[in-house]
Parts: C-alpha cells; sequence; structure tokens
C-alpha cells in the first residue's frame, strides 16, 4: 500500500507501510521523493 501527498515545494511525500517494508515497531516509513 503506497499513499502519497504533494507539498508546496513541489516535493512528493511517499509512505511506505510497514508490509512492503522492513517494520519498525509496527510503524509507516516515510520517504521524500524530489521531482
Amino acid at each position: 500500500m503506497l499513499s502519497s501527498t504533494t507539498s508546496g515545494s513541489g516535493v512528493g511525500e511517499y509512505t511506505r507501510w510497514s508490509d512492503e517494508t522492513p517494520a519498525i515497531e509496527g510503524k509507516q516509513i516515510k520517504v521524500l521523493v524530489f521531482r
């Protein structure tokens, strides 16, 4: 499951949930992607 939100400076913030990524205490991992 991949959720994406956009910031004001044109930066896409992609949040990958723990079911696809290594789980850190069951919390989500945020990855900033610059476009």
